[in-house]
């Protein structure tokens, strides 16, 4: 099927073209220049081009994915371009505690100008980043919405927390630090405190002495 960039540019993409990524809502597949191209679902097409417009012309550090938008032959929007980061997550067992931080408050600030914008983060997880130059990025925007929820702010940073924990516990088990770790362990860490994305700060070292804990049992 033929497609269509911002600037008219034709893309080709045969329904038997190599892909090297499928989710619910479409399919990745190679493009030029270190780059990848997300095409939707037909049948699940749910996506809000404004919210993905937005969010593409703020050029957020950690949610600057989008680099261009496709259209189909009949003009619909169909799925976007984005750089083809590495398949992996950073390393960041190996980092210190400020250059962990660091990264975290630097996705906080990202998270606050979205949410000052009225956009939910909605599926914010582990399986939506991707390591990049000892960074990380958030690779996948399709649920995020507009909304005048009174709650629009709490929702997001519990979004944020949740994230961050998620990503704390893997890197530890990733590492070797505690392989064989229960379900019920993890319960036990992967709970945030408060829905104040500041505690996050205070709760990392503290998680620290609950994994050494977990490990001498």
């Amino acid at each position: 099927m033929k497609y269509y960039s911002s600037d008219d540019k034709d893309i080709v993409i045969g329904k038997d073209d190599y892909f090297f990524g499928r989710g619910s809502f479409g399919r990745i597949y190679p493009y030029k220049n270190n780059q990848c191209i997300k095409i939707f679902n037909e049948s699940t097409c749910v996506h809000d081009y404004d919210v993905l417009n937005e969010i593409k012309n703020l050029h957020l550090y950690h949610f600057d994915a989008i680099k261009d938008f496709i259209y189909d032959e009949n003009g619909h929007f169909s799925g976007y371009i984005m750089p083809r980061y590495n398949l992996y997550i950073t390393d960041f067992y190996s980092m210190s505690t400020e250059e962990f931080l660091r990264i975290y408050r630097r996705l906080l600030a990202n998270v606050q100008t979205l949410t000052d914008r009225h956009i939910f983060l909605n599926d914010m997880c582990l399986k939506n980043t991707t390591g990049y130059r000892g960074d990380i990025k958030m690779i996948d925007y399709d649920l995020y919405r507009h909304t005048k929820s009174p709650t629009l702010s709490s929702s997001n940073y519990r979004q944020l927390i949740n994230f961050w924990y998620e990503l704390f516990v893997f890197q530890r088990i990733q590492n070797g630090y505690q392989k064989d770790i229960s379900e019920k362990d993890i319960s036990r860490i992967f709970k945030p405190y408060s829905d104040d994305p500041y505690t996050v700060i205070d709760d990392i070292k503290g998680e620290e002495y609950v994994f050494y804990a977990i490990r001498k049992r």
